[in-house]
């Protein structure tokens, strides 16, 4: 549920200018999940969008 809501997502710059998004919980704002590192912002943006709509879809399971 968290990850289709774009506000839910932070796009950041490590230290070494690499980029990357966390995705944070909408109650506490947590960080519940981190991605890989992204050399450009425009990569990790489409990414973040992937993920995002991707998530629309998904299947909630019970564990």
């Amino acid at each position: 549920m968290n990850s289709s809501y774009k506000e839910n997502y932070e796009i950041s710059q490590s230290h070494k200018k690499k980029h990357f998004f966390t995705l944070r919980s909408m109650g506490s704002q947590k960080v519940i999940g981190t991605s890989e590192l992204f050399n450009n912002a425009e990569d990790c943006l489409k990414t973040s969008n992937r993920v995002r709509k991707e998530a629309e879809n998904a299947e909630i399971v019970a564990t």
